[in-house]
């Protein structure tokens, strides 16, 4: 017996918004309140510089014909891999916007150094823009405590190492 799950009259197999709409709609939205230079990534992915951190945000298509916006500011490279960081990690994951994840940095093996990344996603077939605003302001403000921090207590290396050099957010 075949199912299907419906939402406001779209079925799965049924594209609710196609990627290159929400990504034409998430690059006015941002052009918005990013102040600053708004770049595109070689990925197709829009970027902007927030203090010491980083943020992209993607669009992409999900298993269930919807789509995802994703926003990601990765926190730290080379991260030398301890215990003490792995539950650090573990216990202070509690963000209203973001969540972190640790990954392989380099030989992609955990046990010798990772990358922490702190991304949040959105559905954006029904994007708001005050949604989209506060996520992103809060994950880029929340990045740019966070490499701080982890700088500080576990070592490696900011995306901006250099000194703070202005907030593009309006």
């Amino acid at each position: 017996m075949s199912r299907t799950l419906s939402v406001d009259g779209a079925t799965k197999g049924q594209s609710v918004a196609n990627v290159s709409e929400v990504k034409d709609r998430v690059r006015d939205l941002l052009s918005d309140f990013v102040e600053g230079d708004l770049a595109v990534d070689d990925r197709g992915a829009f970027t902007f510089r927030f203090d010491s951190a980083q943020v992209y945000v993607d669009v992409a298509e999900t298993d269930l014909d919807s789509t995802v916006v994703r926003i990601v500011a990765p926190l730290m490279f080379a991260v030398p891999a301890s215990e003490e960081l792995f539950r650090w990690v573990a216990t202070h994951n509690v963000y209203d916007y973001g969540h972190m994840r640790a990954i392989g940095s380099g030989s992609g093996d955990v046990r010798d150094a990772v990358d922490l990344v702190f991304q949040h996603s959105l559905l954006g077939d029904y994007l708001d823009p005050e949604e989209l605003a506060q996520a992103v302001t809060s994950l880029a403000a929340t990045a740019d405590e966070l490499d701080d921090e982890i700088k500080g207590r576990f070592g490696g290396s900011r995306f901006h190492e250099d000194a703070a050099w202005g907030r593009p957010l309006s």
